[in-house]
């Protein structure tokens, strides 16, 4: 399982925790339900976030493994 589809889990599964303890202390409805909204914000949020910094990660290391072609091709090139 991917890093990204276990973060999502996670973040459901503690959104859906954090609904049933509300459920289960008695919250009304409609704060239960501007509560529910508040935090799908908050993932999408995060997610957004977490998707933008592995558009970085692999942006980054196809940049390195450029660099390292390179830097092997300038060595070839002093060697022979």
């Amino acid at each position: 399982m991917e890093t990204e589809e276990r973060f999502h889990l996670q973040l459901t599964i503690q959104k859906l925790e954090e609904e049933l303890t509300l459920y289960r202390n008695g919250t009304r409805a409609q704060h239960f339900m501007d509560i529910i909204t508040e935090k799908d914000a908050e993932i999408n949020m995060l997610t957004s976030a977490a998707t933008e910094r592995n558009g970085k990660l692999k942006q980054l290391a196809r940049s390195s493994s450029e660099l390292v072609t390179k830097y092997n091709a300038l060595v070839v090139e002093k060697e022979g």
